[in-house]
């Protein structure tokens, strides 16, 4: 009965050992990650390859959103796959927020940005537009 209860325990901490989860990421490898993820959405975003010469050929989305209801956003050309790169975006949304809410990292909000009315082209380059709005 001993050699049963034994070899149960042993097997029980191999599976254990082997699960295949990210428990055992760092934070590092995971920041690293995300970084990745970044680097690819802004290559697809065509900013850095695109003229821009009409600002109807340009879109912008939420990306990396705060807990506080903050938001950063990001400029892409609509004359890239644009049904790729928003499902990179919102992968890249949630695992920014898996991340933080694994790692406890509080982001505060003293620097919110407001929402943009839209994109203007300057010097060639998209940017984002804010426009006063008047309530």
């Amino acid at each position: 009965m001993k050699k049963l209860s034994f070899i149960l325990f042993v097997l029980s901490l191999t599976f254990i050992s082997c699960n295949s989860d990210d428990s055992s990421t760092t934070q590092e490898q995971e920041k690293a990650k995300l970084d990745r993820m970044y680097e690819e959405i802004a290559q697809l975003s065509g900013n850095n390859t695109q003229q821009c010469t009409d600002p109807n050929d340009w879109g912008f989305t939420t990306i990396a959103p705060l807990a506080c209801g903050g938001n950063s956003y990001i400029v892409y050309s609509k004359k890239t796959n644009t049904t790729v790169f928003l499902d990179k975006v919102k992968a890249y949304n949630q695992s920014y927020a898996d991340f933080n809410k694994k790692w406890n990292i509080l982001i505060l909000c003293d620097n919110m940005v407001i929402q943009p009315t839209g994109v203007k082209c300057v010097d060639g380059k998209p940017q984002l537009s804010y426009d006063p709005v008047l309530y």
